[in-house]
């Protein structure tokens, strides 16, 4: 991830998902098969889903490829985000309120596009709702 002078908030999630790549890819996967998102047939992404919307914009998210085993956030965070995250212990100070001491992934959405409301799911297909970060 490259980050750039006009970061934009992202809600952020973290936390284990040891399925396969396929599997874990196929909570994220848009349905182009039914037309419109307002067909009766549109099948809704388990991502969206979870989050109460439709469908989503594919050019403002992302989820990298968990990784094989559990490491801790902070090199999670370096891992697959970036070392010297300029919200890196804001992000650890918050999965450590949420008992989060080791993952093996994250992803993140932009948060200009939804709203995640009240109360929060306790899990997004194995990972927690982190909140909204500056990045």
């Amino acid at each position: 991830m490259t980050l750039t002078a006009e970061s934009t908030e992202q809600h952020l999630w973290i936390g284990t998902n040891l399925t396969s790549t396929k599997e874990y890819d196929k909570y994220f996967k848009l349905d182009y098969t039914a037309g419109s998102i307002d067909a009766p047939d549109y099948k809704v992404c388990g991502f969206c889903q979870d989050i109460g919307i439709r469908w989503y914009d594919e050019d403002f998210i992302g989820y990298p490829k968990p990784l094989k085993k559990e490491i801790t956030v902070q090199k999670l965070i370096n891992k697959l985000l970036s070392p010297q995250f300029p919200c890196e212990q804001e992000i650890l100070k918050r999965c450590n309120d949420l008992g989060i001491e080791t993952a093996n992934a994250l992803f993140w959405y932009d948060a200009s596009l939804v709203e995640i409301k009240k109360p929060y799911k306790d899990n997004y297909n194995g990972l927690k709702y982190i909140g909204k970060f500056k990045f």
